[in-house]
């Protein structure tokens, strides 16, 4: 160790050396002693330098982080033997990672196994914050205005190595998905079975085909997610989750929740079941972002924390989908845009989504109109529809009519001044 000179130059003519005897001490990467020469509070000093120009937190941050990494396993090589390590939460202006260069290049090993690097968060303008522009935003407002879970949502949006400008818009996003996680899964846990625990999972009461579609495709959402995971772009696995959970939302769950409600009881089961195992995936899923609702969520139906729970495993989401014989996963996207189709001429006709249809024939593809076939009734009763008619054709079209608009009597008319 090199001291420095009133004027902060390096004095290599007086070495700071350890004594002979902490040799070997040293090659155990345990501290050095204290008490070295020249005395620290005299000039050359570490608290001497340290109270002339504040740099005596970076002069012991490189010994001693180095000496805390190789002393959790003893010597340098029994440690790097596990191979490089993984990213940690450090940032640009943490220096640790010299150490660990310096840790690798000792025991001529690869200083990491991956590098990630994060940007800067800039104003609403998109300018660098300082407090002499005086564009500082603090997060403590954010967090009591939004809640944790909306600003973790935001930070999480910022990719790797890009700068991330401050938009409250986006907090407010991740607040409507928080609250839409909770809302989703207040439904999806209401249902209950006689003789039977309401909040279990029961894989092999999942027979319905479009269940079963449903999560296949879920299945390769978690392969995504986990692909994305794996390669650090977690912004990535959050924007493929969120989208897959309001298509699940707004698609599946309007599609399934009669026959969730009255349909038959194999119907019912298969519907109930699915949702839940659905909700366990997608709760897991969104843990690494929505740290706090996902744990509450969890809490209402699984013991222990989400946190602690294994990751998704898409091999066996398919195994619970394989149910002897082979359903198309394109069924889910099929019904779903028939729904959608309908309920768009119910938006044209500027009448309520729940207005009932006294007929509707439906045309499509043959290829598309036989995927259609097995989820027929849970368009139908998602559309208000006592029946949908199949036409072949050559794209996607509907001819709606709806239940007339009663007139109004005239005692039901508003008294005119």
């Amino acid at each position: 160790m090199v001291p420095t000179r009133r004027r902060r130059e390096p004095d290599h003519d007086h070495p700071i050396v350890p004594a002979e005897a902490t040799y070997p001490s040293i090659r155990r990467l345990t501290p050095l002693p204290a008490t070295t020469k020249p005395s620290a509070a005299g000039p050359g000093g570490l608290r001497w330098r340290h109270r002339r120009h504040g740099h005596l937190g970076h002069l012991i941050a490189y010994p001693t982080d180095r000496l805390r990494l190789g002393r959790r396993r003893g010597p340098v090589r029994p440690y790097l033997s596990h191979g490089p390590p993984p990213p940690g939460p450090r940032h640009h202006p943490d220096l640790a990672f010299l150490d660990r260069r310096a840790l690798h290049f000792e025991a001529d090993a690869a200083p990491w196994g991956h590098c990630a690097l994060s940007g800067w968060i800039l104003d609403p303008d998109r300018k660098k914050m300082s407090k002499s522009k005086g564009n500082v935003v603090t997060p403590v407002d954010l967090l009591d205005q939004h809640g944790s879970d909306a600003v973790r949502y935001w930070a999480a949006n910022g990719r790797p190595g890009t700068d991330t400008a401050f938009d409250d818009g986006q907090m407010k996003i991740g607040r409507r998905l928080a609250i839409k996680v909770l809302n989703a899964s207040r439904f999806t846990l209401g249902f209950g079975a006689d003789g039977d625990t309401p909040l279990a999972i029961d894989a092999a009461a999942i027979t319905h085909p479009l269940d079963r579609a449903m999560l296949l495709n879920l299945a390769d959402l978690v392969d995504e997610a986990t692909r994305a995971l794996d390669g650090f772009d977690y912004a990535r696995a959050l924007d493929r989750t969120e989208t897959w959970f309001w298509t699940f939302t707004d698609d599946h769950v309007e599609l399934v929740k009669n026959r969730a409600y009255e349909g038959d009881e194999a119907g019912a089961e298969s519907a109930r079941h699915a949702l839940r195992l659905a909700l366990s995936t997608l709760l897991r899923l969104f843990a690494p972002f929505l740290p706090f609702v996902t744990e509450e969520v969890w809490s209402w139906w699984r013991g222990g924390s989400i946190h602690r729970q294994s990751w998704p495993s898409a091999e066996e989401l398919r195994a619970d989908a394989d149910r002897g014989e082979y359903v198309d996963p394109a069924i889910a996207e099929v019904a779903a845009a028939a729904l959608a189709e309908i309920r768009r001429h119910k938006t044209t006709e500027k009448r309520s989504l729940a207005t009932p249809v006294i007929a509707c024939t439906l045309t499509d593809t043959p290829d598309r109109l036989a995927l259609l076939r097995p989820a027929l009734d849970d368009v139908a009763a998602a559309a208000r529809a006592t029946s949908i008619d199949l036409a072949e054709g050559d794209s996607l079209s509907t001819n709606v009519t709806l239940e007339p608009v009663e007139p109004r009597s005239v005692g039901d008319q508003p008294p005119v001044d």
